[in-house]
């Protein structure tokens, strides 16, 4: 057959060897299907099919399986017919590439629906872990404070309570449409979420006075005693040194003259010569005397 001009030179894209592995995977349950040996040994033919114009379906119908050459079946692939999109291959993966198995895409439906599923499983998390957070709150003092504590842990209750109601609603459906094609692929996909698991604790209602119970947490272990450290040796006593002599005796200074007075004021010596003038007379008087 010859090659289609469109196709020349080209790789398939990404989903048409998801929708040809979605049905040799439907056409053998129990075959264990590897990318690197898909890409060895059927590739090749894969390719050189597509650029024939073949479709999946068709190259998948062309497979066959023998039981050491004695007998020859039909291929099993002739039966299937998968709906178109019903398996796709894994986001941004360039032509040429065989994608993993288990990395397969479903419909656009129900990845929508599994993408729904995730963002509600997060949502109803969140709301358990904000109710636990906001029973172990200060517990209330008054009355007043008990009635607005209990709306509010009602309200986050309720919202976790129709949270869980959209998760459950989304998994029937998922768990539906997949009922309908019977993909034995699905089974190698990674497990639907789920919600999260609640405790009797969740249950109870704040009580005025009363506190949630926390989770106990684990007892450390303790640490080991440190060693001791040992006594430190005394250090040796110092050897007496020998006594060294004694310094001379300093000569003593000779004893500085007496500084000279300050000059007498012209009172001082007005005073001096009356005294030695008073002094003059009364010896004078007292030689007249001695003469008489």
């Amino acid at each position: 057959m010859a090659v289609w001009k469109s196709r020349e030179g080209k790789d398939p894209p990404s989903n048409w060897y998801a929708q040809l592995i979605g049905h040799l995977v439907q056409s053998y349950p129990a075959a264990q299907l590897d990318a690197a040996e898909l890409t060895a040994q059927l590739q090749p033919i894969w390719n050189e099919q597509w650029r024939n114009g073949k479709n999946a379906q068709t190259v998948a119908a062309t497979t066959c399986s023998c039981d050491g050459g004695r007998t020859i079946q039909p291929s099993p692939g002739v039966k299937i017919s998968l709906p178109r999109g019903s398996v796709r291959g894994p986001t941004k993966l360039p032509r040429g590439v065989i994608p993993d198995p288990a990395a397969l895409r479903e419909s656009l439906d129900l990845e929508k629906l599994k993408r729904a599923a995730v963002a509600s499983a997060t949502r109803a998390s969140r709301s358990l872990e904000l109710l636990r957070a906001h029973a172990n709150r200060a517990k209330p003092k008054t009355e007043e404070g008990l009635v607005i504590a209990q709306r509010k842990h009602q309200e986050i209750r309720a919202s976790l309570a129709a949270e869980m109601v959209v998760l459950q609603s989304l998994r029937d459906q998922i768990s539906e449409e997949r009922s309908k094609r019977e993909l034995v692929f699905v089974k190698a996909l990674p497990e639907l979420p789920s919600a999260p698991a609640k405790t009797a604790a969740d249950d109870l209602d704040i009580v005025l006075g009363i506190k949630a119970p926390k989770p106990s947490k684990a007892t450390k272990a303790e640490k080991p005693a440190k060693a001791e450290k040992p006594a430190k040796t005394e250090r040796p006593a110092k050897t007496s040194t020998v006594e060294k002599p004694a310094k001379p005796a300093k000569a003593e200074k000779p004893a500085k003259p007496p500084k000279a007075g300050k000059k007498p004021t012209q009172a001082e010596k007005d005073a001096r010569t009356l005294a030695l003038f008073t002094q003059g007379m009364a010896a004078a008087l007292s030689d007249i005397k001695d003469k008489k």
